[in-house]
């Protein structure tokens, strides 16, 4: 280190004993134009950087997930309740581990064999990520007999990302079957969430022994508080043959921004 400093201030002497034997104006000038290179120096460096992005594309940021893919209906059926009341659902496959849809419009026509409209119900619902939808119509009637549903989504079917949320749980209890002159599914589920969940939708299907769908019904849950258990009793006019099971998953619109809530913040809306 002290030679280099040495060397150095050797350097420097010699560069100084040098610059004495200029004339002063000289010198003078000398120093100017040190002085006006600086910005100049600066001023070269921006042009080339400037040229040497001018053609530079960016690469394409994306979320992780690619291409959609879109949501397909890949079941349906029709049952009937009684005398021009009828029943039916339908599932919806979203095959997405990452998106949703927040806000899906749809028409289902129900129609008999020879292609004959007769009715038709339109809505909206939500579609949660890699899930299996089961879109309940519980009850509607027609002086037709139905026999099919033709399922359209109505609109641009829009995407989007799954929310970041707290870990939202609804747990089923005590699901049971009531038989007489009608038919019931009587269950609970408990939010063990540390929040108020403003709605939980919960669709019920009934099994024969050999796996078919014989039954469909469904129910909205709201303002299920924390650690509440929430009873619910589906029931049907006549009995249902051949059930051996139902199978019940409530489900939580989480594109929904007021889905949970607590205690506090309902005291302060009072």
């Amino acid at each position: 280190m002290n030679f280099n400093n040495e060397r150095m201030q050797e350097l420097m002497l010699i560069i100084d004993d040098n610059l004495r034997t200029l004339n002063i104006r000289f010198r003078q000038a000398l120093f100017i134009s040190l002085i006006a290179a600086i910005p100049l120096f600066f001023l070269l460096k921006f042009s080339f950087y400037q040229l040497s992005i001018k053609n530079y594309t960016p690469p394409e940021v994306t979320r992780p997930g690619g291409e959609v893919a879109a949501l397909s209906v890949v079941d349906s059926k029709i049952f009937t309740l009684d005398s021009e009341s009828y029943s039916g659902y339908v599932k919806i496959k979203n095959i997405n581990l990452d998106r949703g849809v927040a806000e899906l419009r749809y028409e289902a026509s129900f129609k008999t064999l020879g292609g004959s409209m007769a009715t038709a119900v339109s809505g909206k619902t939500f579609i949660l990520p890699a899930s299996e939808k089961i879109l309940v119509f519980s009850r509607f009637t027609s002086d037709k007999k139905p026999d099919l549903i033709e399922f359209n989504f109505l609109g641009d079917t829009r995407f989007v990302y799954k929310p970041q949320l707290p870990n939202i749980d609804i747990e089923k209890q005590r699901v049971q079957f009531e038989s007489g002159e009608e038919f019931a599914v009587l269950g609970a589920i408990r939010n063990t969430s540390a929040f108020t969940v403003s709605q939980v939708y919960v669709p019920v299907l009934l099994y024969d022994n050999k796996q078919n769908v014989v039954g469909v019904n469904s129910t909205l849950l709201n303002e299920v508080k924390s650690q509440e258990v929430r009873s619910f009793r589906f029931v049907w006019p006549r009995k249902v043959e051949g059930v051996v099971r139902a199978e019940i998953n409530p489900e939580v619109n989480i594109f929904d921004k007021k889905l949970l809530s607590t205690e506090v913040e309902e005291v302060e809306l009072r």
